[in-house]
């Protein structure tokens, strides 16, 4: 007990008034008062049935705490995952990414699109969810039974999932399909599993809206809380999830907490009574505006668009679908022929390949957002990267911007640009045996047998299909035509498609890669009928150099040159060399 000048009132009174210890008042004055506390919430809302049956939302959010647990992790993971798209989307290259670190990465961000934002937390975050959600499942229990659930096939064991920080690499915190192993695939499999485990809450809620007060007040169904919306995983934002544990005001002990501001003290001060109205009115609001369901529809969730990929990937735009970016842009924005090509072609900047290259990934990036905005075709160049926050990012994108041969380039230019300075970059890290192969993988750089012949039969045969083949040409203008349209565009798509990560395979025809995927100048729209595909056979000189013995192969190479499809991708660069000598270079 207190002594001196200043003491608490109540021991005054037991001091100085005998009547306090006369009439036995000292133990009603020191009666204990029971403090609120989040288990003695959930053990009274549990010993009244009555109280259950009427608050049936409060009844499933306190039984579905583990679920909820996992569901703020949903958030953190995905705002990383957004962030790196908007901040390094087609700016880090896949090689660079499986090879750098979180904290270099982070350590070389530069102003532009990547500014505004604290990369660190949001990725600090991340990496605090991924841990979390790692211990959880590895601990067993709903988070384990939601795993497995989701990763139904080859499974990553939860003792082989790493542990995070700064120190690792970039390729796995991002949705890469083509990373190590199973591990290429964790992060798309955790924000499934997360997103899955925040329908399963919303779906049960559903059941519920009829009998329940708290919920029909909130308007559930309609208005700011609508359980049917669908957001694609990879476009949710912040207002879409149910919680957050990277938030101090938003994550599970955030929510329990706040149950704890509806409750007072009862009768002689004994026992806390909780308002199970008010806080169920409470979560419903807080846990519902605006939340939705996520939608996992495989054609919204893509793989993070390193740099130099945007050619291999498709595009939809309106009712056309598996556009290649080229296409896409020519349907966006219409397109003509630039009228300064030499300019391009004799600019000193883009003369050296890695020039070039920084030159076409900062086109590619333009033309990406050009299919979403649809600008006016006559914005310049110039103008259209300043409003977007494009090519400021490095010295060489500044360069690259500020070089003569974009002057006064035009958006309705931006393709024919393109394909000029593609050709510049392919001559460049084509021209030599030594640079091909630095540049092509050997899996594509084959020899061809009667490389001559074949050459002699594809000028002939793309000769006859080019659309501006006079209708009297003789052989000799017949093959120089096909020439001069084929080789640029094999150059191009040797290029741009074969590369480590290329998803062709050296076996796959090549006829039909030219049918499908030859960058042919301009756009052409090339008629690539059974009688075109089959006039360019390969030639039966060939058969000579099959195996007597493999009967079964000679066979098959037979069966190939009637179907004009045993020239193959891994041939593509022997036949480029052989069409390179007849121009003269």
């Amino acid at each position: 007990r207190p002594t001196g000048a200043v003491r608490p009132l109540l021991h005054r009174i037991v001091d100085e008034d005998p009547s306090v210890m006369r009439e036995g008042l000292l133990p009603q004055l020191l009666v204990p008062v029971d403090q609120p506390s989040f288990e003695a919430l959930q053990a009274a809302f549990a010993s009244s049935a009555a109280t259950s049956l009427r608050h049936g939302f409060l009844k499933l959010v306190l039984n579905q705490l583990e679920v909820l647990k996992l569901a703020q992790l949903l958030w953190p993971l995905s705002a990383w995952e957004a962030a790196l798209r908007d901040g390094w989307s087609r700016q880090l290259s896949q090689d660079e990414a499986s090879k750098m670190s979180i904290l270099e990465l982070l350590s070389k961000r530069e102003t532009g699109a990547a500014a505004g934002r604290d990369y660190g937390r949001l990725f600090d975050d991340f990496a605090a969810a991924w841990n979390a959600l790692v211990t959880a499942i590895r601990a067993g229990g709903v988070a384990n039974a939601l795993y497995r659930r989701e990763a139904d096939c080859h499974p990553v064991e939860p003792a082989d999932m790493p542990v995070i920080d700064r120190e690792c690499k970039v390729s796995m915190c991002c949705i890469d399909g083509t990373g190590e192993g199973n591990l290429k695939n964790l992060l798309q499999l955790f924000l499934q599993m997360l997103g899955r485990a925040q329908n399963q809450f919303l779906a049960e809620i559903t059941q519920l809206v009829e009998q329940n007060a708290a919920l029909q007040a909130l308007n559930v169904g309609g208005g700011a809380v609508d359980l049917g919306k669908r957001t694609p995983l990879l476009q949710l934002n912040h207002a879409h999830v149910l919680l957050d544990v990277s938030s101090v005001n938003e994550s599970l002990e955030a929510l329990k907490a706040s149950m704890l501001d509806f409750s007072c003290s009862g009768g002689a001060g004994r026992r806390v009574q909780y308002d199970f109205a008010g806080i169920e009115a409470s979560m419903a609001t807080r846990l519902l505006t605006g939340t939705t369901l996520v939608d996992f529809d495989p054609r919204h969730i893509v793989p993070f668009p390193f740099g130099g990929e945007a050619m291999q990937q498709t595009y939809a735009l309106g009712k056309d679908k598996d556009l290649g970016l080229l296409e896409a842009v020519s349907k966006a924005v219409k397109q003509d022929p630039l009228p300064s090509l030499d300019s391009v072609r004799g600019e000193p900047h883009l003369a050296e390949p890695h020039r070039a290259r920084v030159m076409l990934d900062l086109l590619e990036l333009v033309m990406h957002d050009v299919t979403k905005a649809r600008p006016d075709p006559r914005t310049l160049l110039e103008e259209f990267c300043r409003d977007c926050s494009h090519g400021s990012k490095t010295p060489l994108q500044r360069k690259a911007l500020a070089c003569a041969a974009k002057s006064g380039v035009e958006l309705r230019h931006i393709r024919s640009l393109y394909e000029a300075v593609e050709e510049m970059a392919a001559d460049a890290v084509l021209g030599s045996k030594a640079a091909r192969d630095r540049t092509v993988p050997g899996r594509f750089n084959k020899l061809l047998p009667c490389v001559t012949a074949v050459a002699d039969a594809a000028c002939q045969s793309f000769g006859q299909i080019y659309r501006d083949l006079p209708a009297a040409a003789d052989e000799a203008t017949t093959m120089k035509a096909g020439l001069l349209w084929m080789e640029p565009a094999l150059k191009r798509f040797i290029y741009r498609d074969l590369r480590e990560t290329s998803m062709l395979k050296p076996d796959d025809p090549l006829w039909t890669c030219a049918a499908y995927r030859f960058p042919w100048h301009g756009g052409d729209d090339v008629d690539f009928d059974s009688a075109a595909i089959s006039s360019l056979p390969f030639p039966q000189e060939a058969l000579a150099h099959v195996d007597p013995e493999g009967d079964q192969r000679a066979e098959l190479l037979r069966c190939a040159v009637d179907d004009g499809e045993a020239v193959l991708v891994e041939h593509a660069v022997a036949l480029w060399v052989e069409l390179r000598k007849r121009l003269g270079a």
